[in-house]
């Protein structure tokens, strides 16, 4: 009987045992899938970081494009802020 009760106390020990060992295995497998959540989070919002600022570089490109373009058209403006850099660099030439 005594015996019995050993081979009963054993057994339940080392179910106990492996289903301790699955929970840790499973507890780490959780572990793993949320790190790896966390790194495609981290990677789909640095890939729309990329895209806002592609984005801003093309607006800013573009407002510089818009500029020269104003800046170049042949207006009384633009002629007499020409003139005006002219005598401005005049001044400032070596004699």
């Amino acid at each position: 009987m005594v015996n019995l009760g050993l081979e009963w106390n054993s057994g339940n020990r080392s179910r106990d045992q492996a289903i301790e060992a699955r929970n840790r295995a499973d507890e780490a497998g959780e572990r793993g899938n949320e790190a790896r959540e966390r790194e495609i989070r981290r990677d789909l919002l640095a890939d729309e970081e990329r895209q806002r600022a592609a984005r801003q570089a093309r607006i800013q490109n573009q407002f510089i494009i818009l500029q020269i373009r104003h800046q170049l058209e042949p207006s009384p403006q633009t002629k007499e802020a020409l003139k005006d850099f002219l005598v401005f660099l005049g001044e400032y030439q070596d004699p």
